[in-house]
């Protein structure tokens, strides 16, 4: 049996590149992200519903989503790029455009106290907790 050669493969939904490092596959899961949030676009857009159900459709479809590499080692630039995909929820979800509103202002409109990377830090000092045990 000849196995050959590949760059990259896909093993459990995560694809593995030849120098070894993650990047390919968090950028393919913020991409999942991103794409999860094109499709619930109307429902974000819908102003008959509740920031309550907006922010509980967030942490049940995107959040899952983005944050499935919660326990691999993330770069500054992956972080920023998980932000940005969250905030383009919120700008959806407040029905506000990136012209003359800040960030901090949108997450204050959608009544939103700490952000994904917030999320992403706790889920990882759980994650090592356990390990230590």
């Amino acid at each position: 049996i000849t196995i050959k050669h590949c760059c990259d493969y896909k093993y459990l939904g995560i694809t593995i590149s030849q120098d070894e490092t993650l990047e390919k596959a968090i950028r393919e899961i913020n991409t999942s992200g991103r794409k999860a949030i094109i499709m619930l676009n109307n429902i974000l857009w819908d102003q008959s519903i509740s920031k309550r159900n907006k922010n509980r459709i967030y942490e049940t479809i995107v959040k899952s989503i983005t944050l499935y590499c919660k326990v691999w080692p993330l770069k500054e630039r992956t972080l920023t790029t998980l932000k940005a995909t969250e905030i383009i929820l919120w700008r959806i979800a407040a029905r506000r455009s990136r012209r003359g509103i800040t960030n901090e202002r949108i997450r204050e409109i959608m009544g939103i106290k700490r952000t994904i990377t917030d999320d992403l830090t706790t889920k990882q000092l759980i994650w090592f907790g356990n390990i230590q045990r």
